[in-house]
This record gives structure tokens, C-alpha cells and sequence, in this order.
């Protein structure tokens, strides 16, 4: 019964678990911050260029732990597609936005 109660207890916790994201622009070094919550998919939120991107992410490798992408857009229609590998902890990607800015990403 504990070990029941400890996989269910550690289930919640890492369901709110959520991860800081750091964009850094490769032309003009622009950056921005972001942050993505859930476990095998949830939400990202990108604060960049004076805009939010707001939309999904998904894990190809079943958790916050493989590699996934995300798709965001901001009120404007203005669209970010970002990529990255990362695990539980941390990661890294990049980031495109509509007009074929890259962004490197990394995630803490």
C-alpha cells in the first residue's frame, strides 16, 4: 500500500513539473524567456521580441525526456516552431520564427 501511495504521490508531483526555457537569437543575439509545463506534452509559453507565443509541446519519446517540438503562436498570427532534445532536468533545441529567425534554446 505505501508503494502505492508513493507512485501516485510522485505522479502528482511531476505532473506540475514545469522547466525554464532561455532564447538566444544567432543574428542580432535578441533573447527571450519561456516556460513549458506538463510531462509527456503540456504548454509552452515564449516571451520574445515583445511578443508572446503561447501553444503546445510533445515529447516523441513518451515523457519530458527525448526529443519534441512545439508549435506556438502569438495574437498577432505571428508563429514560433521550436525543437529540442532534452531530458527530465535539462535540454537544448532552437526555436524558428516566421520570418526564418533561428533561436538556440536551452532548457533548465
Amino acid at each position: 500500500m505505501n508503494k502505492i501511495l508513493l507512485v501516485a504521490i510522485t505522479g502528482v508531483l511531476l505532473i506540475g513539473c514545469s522547466h525554464d526555457l532561455v532564447l538566444i537569437g544567432r543574428d542580432q543575439g535578441q533573447q527571450g524567456t519561456g516556460i513549458a509545463t506538463g510531462l509527456q506534452s503540456g504548454t509552452l509559453t515564449v516571451n520574445l521580441n515583445n511578443k508572446t507565443y503561447t501553444g503546445d509541446w510533445v515529447s516523441a519519446m513518451g515523457g519530458f525526456s527525448g526529443q519534441g517540438s512545439a508549435l506556438l503562436s502569438a495574437e498577432d498570427g505571428s508563429r514560433l516552431h521550436c525543437e529540442f532534445t532534452a531530458d527530465h532536468f535539462s535540454g537544448y533545441g532552437t526555436c524558428e520564427d516566421d520570418k526564418k529567425k533561428i533561436y538556440d534554446v536551452q532548457i533548465h
